[in-house]
């Protein structure tokens, strides 16, 4: 996130996690139903609790919330002040948990979105030219072995926070 939004896409996303319904998966009312198991909710918990032993700032949710419905429910949790170092930005966590990095400029943000040795796909809402190329940039593979991930389809990879959120870079902003 770019320092001349950052603030302010912090508060938007904030409050749109508010809205979001935690709750049975069948619930036509759930935007996000339970998490798999006691053994996924244990992991994305200690992920919580290692984000913050990072230095990374919560702040919203990373709670277990309790439903009439037995199930493993968890309230989206939202990161700030995390580094692309942190374990809760590098690694694949499973589970409704998000990391908000702040960069100074768009450059950095893309470079920073595309250093993970993970083939992760992306969406972007934006018709620049530039943005479209910079995404669509060939990666070195999902292992980092120069093999491109899913079997030979390219993905372009900016954008990696796909733990429940949609982030996208926008306007002339530029962002991640």
């Amino acid at each position: 996130m770019t320092e001349a939004i950052h603030n302010r896409f912090v508060a938007a996303l904030t409050e749109r996690l508010s809205k979001i319904k935690v709750g049975h998966a069948m619930d036509k009312e759930t935007h996000i139903g339970p998490v798999v198991d006691a053994g996924q909710l244990k992991q994305d918990m200690d992920y919580i609790q290692i984000g913050r032993g990072e230095g990374a700032k919560l702040v919203f949710g990373g709670e277990r919330v309790e439903r009439s419905t037995p199930g493993f429910y968890l309230q989206s949790a939202l990161f700030t002040e995390a580094t692309n170092q942190m374990r809760i930005a590098r690694e694949e966590i499973f589970g409704p948990v998000a990391a908000v990095i702040r960069v100074k400029a768009y450059d950095e943000a893309l470079a920073c979105a595309n250093n993970t040795p993970f083939g992760l796909s992306a969406r972007h809402r934006d018709h620049q030219p530039e943005i479209c190329l910079a995404l669509r940039a060939q990666r070195g593979g999902r292992h980092g072995d120069g093999e491109p991930a899913h079997g030979g389809r390219r993905f372009p990879c900016a954008i990696r926070r796909p733990q429940g959120l949609f982030v996208r870079i926008a306007g002339t902003e530029k962002v991640c």
